[in-house]
C-alpha cells in the first residue's frame, strides 16, 4: 500500500522552487549505520524511479546536495541529485534518482574493488577543485595536526598497547611526509569510502552518499577505505583491489604510499578520539581495530 509525502520544492533543475510536490512511495528503508530514512516512490514533475533521503542530521544535507551536484556534472558514477525538498516543520529532504543493484559488501570477489578504485582514482583527476577552499581549511595547518596529537597524548585508554603502537608509527611516519601532507594539491574527496557506498549492477558501479564530500588531500579518501576495510575484517585483498584500480589512473609513488600510511594512521586514532568523546562505552571497538591497522602497516602491505 503506498503512502504520500507532501512537500515544496527548494532547489532544483528541474521543478520550480516552491512548486508543491506530492511524492508516492510504497517502501521506506531506516538506514542502520547514519540513521538516515529512504522512502523508494515517484513524483508527477520526474518520470522515473526516485529515492527520498531525509537525513537524521539535517545539517549536512547542504553538503551532500553539493557534493552529489560535482560528481554527477564530472560524469562520476552516482545517481542524479533531483531536487531539495522542503516538508512541514521545515524539514529538508533529498530527491534523487533510484539506481538498482546491490551493496558490493555483500559480494566476496576482491576483484570488483578494482573497479571501484578506478572510479575513485577517476574522481580525483577529473573533478575541479579551488585551492583557495583547501589554503583555508584547518587541516592544511600545520596546527591542525599538533592540535590532535595533543588530544590523542591525553586520551585515557588504559594503556592501550594497540594505541601506544599506532601514536609511535604514526610519529615516525608524520616527521617524514606532513610537509608534502600540508602542501599538496587538493582533490574532490567522497570523504567516507567503503563498500557499503557502492551500488553494484552486473559490470556497472554507482557510486553513492556525499554527505561527508569535502576538498582535501586525496589520499585520505584512499587511507578512509582501507581503514573501513580492516575494521570491518573483510578480505585485505580488497585493499589491494582498490589501490590497483585508483592508481592506474592515478599513480602511486612511494613518497605517495608513505602519505596513505601517515592518513591511514591519523584515520584510525580520529576514531578512538571520537569514541571517547561521544561513546565512552564503546571505546573497545575501535581500539579492537588498531591491531590489524598496525600489522597492515608493519608487514608493509602497501607497498607489496
Amino acid at each position: 500500500m503506498s503512502e504520500l509525502i507532501r512537500a515544496k520544492c527548494a532547489e532544483s533543475s528541474y521543478i520550480d522552487s516552491d512548486t508543491p510536490i506530492q511524492f508516492q512511495y510504497d517502501r521506506k528503508l531506516l538506514s542502520p549505520f547514519t540513521q538516515s530514512m529512504l522512502y523508494f516512490g515517484s513524483i508527477d514533475q520526474i518520470k522515473k524511479p526516485i529515492v527520498l533521503k531525509i537525513p537524521k542530521h539535517q545539517v549536512r544535507l547542504g553538503q551532500e546536495w553539493t557534493g552529489s551536484q560535482r560528481a554527477f556534472n564530472a560524469k562520476v558514477p552516482t545517481p542524479e541529485p533531483l531536487a531539495l525538498i522542503e516538508m512541514d516543520n521545515s524539514i529538508l529532504g533529498m530527491l534523487f534518482e533510484f539506481v538498482e543493484g546491490e551493496q558490493l559488501n555483500k559480494q566476496a570477489q576482491p576483484e570488483k574493488r578494482y573497479h571501484f578504485g578506478r572510479i575513485v582514482g577517476n574522481m580525483h583527476v577529473k573533478q575541479p577543485v579551488s585551492t583557495s577552499d583547501w589554503a583555508d581549511n584547518e587541516k592544511s595547518q600545520w596546527s591542525h595536526f599538533d592540535k590532535v596529537r595533543a588530544i590523542w597524548k591525553n586520551l585515557d585508554v588504559n594503556n592501550n598497547e594497540g594505541f601506544k603502537r599506532s601514536l609511535k608509527i604514526y610519529d615516525a611516519f608524520s616527521r617524514e611526509v606532513i610537509t608534502d601532507v600540508l602542501f599538496s594539491r587538493p582533490s574532490f574527496l567522497h570523504g567516507d569510502l567503503h563498500d557499503g557506498q557502492i551500488i553494484v549492477s552486473g559490470e556497472k558501479q554507482t557510486l553513492i552518499d556525499f554527505g561527508e564530500s569535502r576538498e582535501a588531500q586525496a589520499l585520505l579518501d584512499v587511507a578512509i577505505y582501507c581503514y573501513h576495510t580492516l575494521r570491518t575484517r573483510s578480505n585485505v585483498q580488497n585493499v589491494s583491489q582498490f589501490i590497483s584500480g585508483y592508481s592506474e589512473s592515478n599513480l602511486i609513488s612511494e613518497k605517495e604510499k608513505e602519505i596513505f600510511t601517515f592518513f591511514l594512521l591519523y584515520t584510525s586514532l580520529r576514531s578512538v578520539e571520537w569514541y571517547k568523546k561521544f561513546r565512552p562505552r564503546d571505546i573497545i571497538y575501535p581500539l579492537s581495530h588498531l591491531p590489524a591497522v598496525n600489522s597492515f602497516i608493519e608487514e608493509e602491505y602497501v607497498w607489496k
